[in-house]
């Protein structure tokens, strides 16, 4: 770490009201005149009118082009949630062969025949009803998420 140098700070062995007053005569603080205390607060109170201009234009802005932009979103979101689930009913069903094609390769691997293809038609069968249901799932998350924030 740094060294602070101890012989060129003032301050050093000053204590209560010493140290209180040889801070006075640093200029560390600096008193204002009323004069320039009340250029100080118009100064303040135009970077805080500026500002409150600034920010009330950007939410105008936003209020008049979310609605835009989140309502296609929005029902794009409710088609692919619409479609994901009627594919995951869909693909519910043909788990059963899925299970079939499990069983049956699990069969020949015992009997040390080949199983790949069934193995391979088993995995896609058992694990697209739960993804499409998970992306159906995440389409209605990001759904209500548009539709409750486009205003």
């Amino acid at each position: 770490m740094f060294k602070k140098d101890k012989e060129n700070n003032p301050l050093t062995g000053l204590h209560g009201q010493e140290l209180i007053d040889a801070i006075k005569n640093m200029n560390y603080v600096k008193v204002l005149s009323p004069e320039q205390q009340r250029e100080f607060e118009i100064s303040q109170a135009k970077k805080e009118r500026k500002t409150q201009r600034r920010e009330s234009i950007f939410f105008t802005i936003v209020y008049h082009v979310k609605p835009i932009f989140f309502t296609p979103l929005s029902i794009m979101f409710h088609i692919i949630m619409f479609v994901f689930r009627i594919i995951g009913g869909i693909a519910s069903v043909a788990m059963i062969y899925g299970i079939y094609c499990a069983c049956k390769s699990f069969v020949a691997w015992k009997a040390g025949m080949a199983y790949a293809d069934n193995a391979k038609i088993a995995a896609v069968l058992i694990a697209f009803p739960f993804v499409a249901f998970m992306i159906a799932k995440l389409a209605e998350l990001a759904w209500t998420y548009f539709e409750n924030n486009k205003y």
